[in-house]
């Protein structure tokens, strides 16, 4: 199995990073596979965590009754997002 700190090393969020605070990170990392269409967070959720999208896209979007689902921003792979 592939371990996270290489990948979270040398992502440009964490690069740099005291090596015992990537450790801490690394502890409380894992790998989470979210389907096409499956919902990350819902508005009013506590931000506890944080995502790096290493394959494909994440769109963030809002809800309106009137128009239905409006896209606010897309994340694409390498980017941080929570």
């Amino acid at each position: 199995m592939e371990t996270l700190e290489p990948i979270l090393a040398q992502h440009p969020f964490l690069k740099g990073l005291d090596p015992k605070y990537l450790k801490l990170i690394v502890g409380c990392a894992s790998n989470v596979v979210f389907q096409a269409g499956e919902f990350i967070f819902r508005t009013g959720e506590n931000a506890d965590h944080f995502y790096i999208v290493r394959q494909g896209k994440v769109v963030i979007e809002t809800y309106s009754p009137v128009k239905g689902p409006i896209t606010i921003h897309t994340r694409q792979q390498g980017e941080v997002l929570g």
